[in-house]
Formats: structure tokens, sequence, C-alpha cells
């Protein structure tokens, strides 16, 4: 992408391209190792790096929304944008174990299927914007994986002899032990059903798309 052309998008623009560019960083991040018993700072790392990613979503939609400044760049690069977040964060987590891997096949699968659509409609030069229920999807996506890299954390946090010292024994830790799988499996599954409905929603309102 021409450095010239980003310099002539919009903040809103610029916004979910830095969310593209940022990508990378998270997965670098969270697939490096540390010491056997040692803190893996990377990952506490990472995880600060995926809510930045996640706030300028929010950012980036409230901005061009309030300050009249949606293009059709802004409506084809921002859910592209998160989508590619989205998957990132799946696959490292289906790595690690956080996450089942079929939850991330159909959401994945999903993602794929809408920006198939997506580029069937630009063919035929329009663009399909991000639907309102297709945004909650994103949103419950992006609590669901924020969640489960939060709990990932916590073990990382835990190495720490002052955080460990604190809340050893404690209710947080307890509750840690007991529902981390039970509250990621949960929002995942809400997540991956939100997913496939939006689908069909975006899929019968363009349906004109796929027979043209």
């Amino acid at each position: 992408m021409p450095f010239s052309f980003l310099i002539r998008l919009n903040v809103a623009n610029k916004i979910s391209v830095f969310r593209v560019l940022i990508i990378p960083v998270f997965m670098f991040l969270f697939i490096m190792k540390s010491s056997p018993g040692s803190v893996n700072y990377y990952k506490i790392a990472a995880w600060v790096v995926f809510i930045i990613a996640a706030i300028s979503d929010l950012v980036d939609g409230y901005y061009a929304r309030n300050y009249e400044k949606v293009t059709k760049f802004g409506k084809l690069i921002d859910p592209i944008a998160d989508k590619m977040l989205v998957t990132a964060a799946l696959l490292c987590l289906v790595e690690s174990g956080a996450v089942r891997s079929w939850v991330a096949f159909l959401i994945i699968g999903r993602d794929i299927a809408i920006s198939g659509l997506r580029i069937i409609a630009a063919a035929h030069g329009s663009i399909i914007a991000a639907s309102p229920l297709g945004k909650w999807k994103t949103v419950l996506q992006l609590t669901a994986i924020i969640t489960a890299l939060t709990f990932y954390s916590f073990d990382e946090l835990l190495k720490l002899k002052s955080a460990a010292g604190a809340l050893d024994g404690s209710a947080v830790v307890t509750f840690y032990r007991i529902y981390e799988t039970s509250i990621i499996d949960a929002l995942m599954y809400i997540s991956a059903f939100i997913s496939l409905v939006s689908a069909f929603d975006y899929f019968k309102k363009n349906k004109h798309v796929i027979k043209d």
C-alpha cells in the first residue's frame, strides 16, 4: 500500500489500517516462548496489544459515524481488519489449547464465506458494509477472545511472586481455576452461534448478488 495513499486516508481509515498492521505484532508476541518456569511477558504483551486493536475497532467506527467520515474504503477495510484480527487470535488460541478447534473453524469459515460474498458484490460494483448484527457479532467475538487471552495471561501473572503472594488462595484464583474453561467455552459458543445467524442475515439480504 503506497505511503502517499495512507497519508490521504482519513483518521478512521488510518485506524483500520493500523489494526491490520498490528496483527503480526500480536501473533509474534503470542508465539514467543520464555524460559521454563519464568514469566512469559510476551504473552502479557500480546494480551495488551490485542486489547489496543479491539479498542481501535470501536474508535474508528465512532469517529467515522460522528464526524461523517464514512467512506467506501472504510466500509471495505473495517470488516476485513476485524476478520483478520479475529482469525489471527483464534488460530493462536487454538494452537495453545485455550479454544476448541471446531468452534474456531465455524467462526473462521463464516468469515471466509462473508468475505467471498463481499468480493462478488465488489465485482458487481457494490460494497456490503457491516450490518448491525454483524457489528454485534464482532463485539461478541472480541469479548470472547479478550476473555480467553485474559485467562491465558493470568497464569503468567501468577508466576510473579508479588501477584502470587497477594492472590494465593483468594476467591479470584479459585474462580479462575474452576470456571476458566467453562467461561471461555460459553462465550465462544455464543459467539459462534451469532456468527452463523449474522451470516444467514448477510446472505438473505444480499442474495441478489449471488443470482446476478
